[in-house]
């Protein structure tokens, strides 16, 4: 399709690192036909912790394209600053800290979607890669806005309504799992306190 409509593929993967149980991230850019038409964009802003940085880099195949955006950037943002420059320089020199991370959003995926698969009501897979679960709340005959509400009100749990994503997340919500163990525990503890309350003949 790229070829036959002559079309440029612009691939955002800011999230290709943070991936579980044996799941190997796979770009566009590898496939051998298309990868002279393709630009990847990425940021060190989800692989190495650096959200609001603003810093990342993209992969073009033709130079020509890399300068006329560093010219388009300039004009719009300046430059990265020496410091976060510095930073995203010393980060390349080791995944470590990256696998030390994905290790441990496995654990806390795994501690937010078994608590969530474990409340009447409320079903979740798990995630193959960033750092979000997106739970099934249907079963509640509630809008995603109508719930999310209610656990912010009544638990004091903050999510995303599946809305806010168009038609196809309604009747799901985000959560985020980059936090900590105890409270990503103390989260679920609160919704499933919420749904006994509210919910007690939810099976």
């Amino acid at each position: 399709m790229v070829k036959e409509h002559d079309l440029w593929v612009l691939t955002d993967e800011p999230y290709d690192a943070i991936v579980y149980d044996g799941v190997q991230p796979y770009s566009i850019a590898q496939v051998p036909e298309v990868r002279d038409r393709v630009m990847v964009l990425n940021s060190f802003s989800k692989s190495y912790a650096m959200t609001g940085w603003r810093i990342g880099y993209l992969v073009a195949p033709e130079p020509g394209y890399i300068k006329k955006m560093a010219q388009l950037q300039e004009g719009v943002a300046s430059c990265v600053s020496t410091f976060t420059q510095a930073a995203a320089t010393e980060a390349l020199k080791s995944t470590a800290c990256v696998d030390q991370m994905v290790a441990d959003y496995t654990r806390r995926r795994d501690i937010l979607v078994d608590g969530l698969n474990a409340i009447p009501g409320i079903t979740c897979k798990k995630s193959a890669g960033s750092f979000y679960a997106f739970p099934n709340i249907k079963a509640f005959g509630k809008t995603s806005q109508e719930f999310a509400e209610e656990l912010l009100k009544n638990a004091g749990v903050v999510t995303v309504p599946g809305s806010a994503f168009g038609d196809m997340g309604e009747g799901y919500l985000r959560l985020v799992f980059a936090n900590s163990d105890e409270n990503l525990k103390e989260a679920v503890r609160r919704i499933a306190d919420y749904v006994a309350r509210a919910y007690p003949n939810m099976k």
